[in-house]
């Protein structure tokens, strides 16, 4: 008899350990399954951002810096001809440097959206920025 009791006991703690383990494996699945929607939404958001910048930068060299530069090229042209005051001339000046601002900012971005996205899926193999 005592030999079966013994038996009983390391079965049922046995059983119990399992359990325990049973428990502490579904925790674990569920941490992890958690963790993984955390990282998809994060990458989901960052690799938005990167379209966006993207976009922004594709229209900012696509138009708005070669329009700023022509109306420069126009103003510096007027004001040696002495169509155009000096005012007219700045005011052409403060518009490229403004789009060249913003192209550095959509730049930036992009680059920033490209960390982001490489911190939680690793290193991407020929990273480039549009």
């Amino acid at each position: 008899k005592e030999w079966a009791d013994l038996i009983l006991q390391v079965i049922a703690r046995n059983e119990g350990e399992v359990a325990q383990a049973n428990a502490a494996r579904a925790r674990a699945e569920a941490e992890l399954a958690a963790l993984e929607a955390d990282v998809r939404g994060e990458l989901r958001v960052a690799l938005a951002e990167y379209a966006g910048a993207a976009t922004n930068l594709h229209a900012i060299r696509g138009s708005v810096a070669p329009l700023a530069e022509q109306a420069l090229a126009q103003a510096q042209v007027a004001y040696r001809e002495g169509g155009a005051d000096y005012l007219s001339l700045l005011d052409a000046q403060r518009a490229r440097i403004e789009a060249g601002a913003l192209e550095l900012q959509a730049l930036l971005d992009a680059w920033l959206a490209v960390a982001r996205i490489e911190s939680l899926v690793g290193p991407l193999a020929g990273s480039e920025v549009p």
